[in-house]
């Protein structure tokens, strides 16, 4: 199976746009420029994760597993700076999981 993983980028940015307009209005810039970091920082890891998960090397679950263990150690420096809460910072940190995840397996499965 051949990963176009530049369309998988595409869509993981086009869907951080969308949730930091939709869930952080007046922090949306700060959002997409902190999670479009934050899926920059993991994107070897991820290529890994997937090249894995496409080839049965690894189940679906412990592609989420991998994934949310990278989650902590990801700073979200800009919205940290704008003041915004660490609970909304880590729940919109989940979000983003949760989108490469769900995006992943949408496309991989």
């Amino acid at each position: 199976m051949i990963i176009d993983f530049s369309n998988i980028w595409e869509i993981l940015k086009q869907g951080i746009a969308g949730m930091a307009e939709k869930d952080l209005r007046e922090y949306a810039a700060a959002a997409t420029s902190d999670g479009y970091v934050m899926v920059n920082q993991m994107q070897t890891d991820l290529e890994g994760w997937i090249t894995e998960l496409a080839a049965g090397s690894i189940s679906k679950s412990d592609f989420a597993d991998l994934l949310a263990g990278q989650k902590d150690e990801l700073k979200m420096e800009l919205l940290k700076q704008a003041g915004l809460s660490e609970i909304l910072i880590d729940r919109f940190k989940q979000d983003i999981c949760d989108l490469i995840t769900n995006t992943v397996l949408a496309l991989i499965a």
